[in-house]
């Protein structure tokens, strides 16, 4: 299975743990209850910036953890991801596209 599908089938299945339902997602997002099922679809990859917003709306905190296994700092984090959601949303990338080039030793 592809690495975003389990991404995503494992924040889905956070949400019914903590009781979230599609009707409250849609409603904090302001989207339809269409838009979030279909991002819980696996059928296509969401893009990064969805992908955060999902976890956000979830209350899921992400981390970054380095090759020698540091944690970067919340703070730092918050701005690299930022600058990096700019750069990623106007080449339009998913979250597939981002798996492949890192399995294809790009970072």
């Amino acid at each position: 299975m592809e690495k975003w599908k389990i991404l995503l089938l494992q924040l889905r299945e956070i949400a019914r743990i903590k009781g979230i339902t599609i009707n409250e997602l849609a409603e904090k997002r302001k989207k339809k209850q269409s838009s979030i099922s279909s991002f819980f679809s696996t059928k296509n990859p969401p893009s990064l910036a969805n992908f955060i917003e999902m976890c956000d709306l979830i209350e899921i905190k992400l981390t970054l953890e380095g090759i020698n296994g540091e944690v970067i700092e919340a703070a730092h984090l918050e701005a690299i991801a930022k600058m990096q959601l700019e750069i990623i949303n106007k080449r339009n990338k998913t979250i597939d596209s981002i798996f492949k080039k890192n399995e294809n030793g790009f970072t």
